[in-house]
């Protein structure tokens, strides 16, 4: 009976471990977004990258995966 219950709490803690790498893929595919949005070709080849773009959104997502990979990071460790 004990050991059915530690399993089921097994399953749960791996299920939310799962969602949480879920999440972090998703920001970090969101974040790559948008830096690939805020570069730009010139004629000549060269690749310019427009800081405004990047300084208005990029805190938030740094912010919000700092706090994924701390989450993660901090349950992989002590688990």
């Amino acid at each position: 009976m004990v050991s059915s219950g530690v399993a089921i709490l097994n399953g749960g803690a791996a299920y939310l471990m799962y969602r949480k790498y879920v999440h972090l893929a998703d920001i970090s595919l969101e974040f790559a977004g948008i830096i690939s949005a805020s570069l730009w070709e010139d004629d000549s080849g060269v690749l310019h990258v427009n800081p405004t773009t990047l300084a208005g959104i990029s805190f938030d997502q740094i912010n919000r995966l700092d706090s994924s990979i701390k989450w993660l990071f901090h349950r992989t460790t002590h688990t």
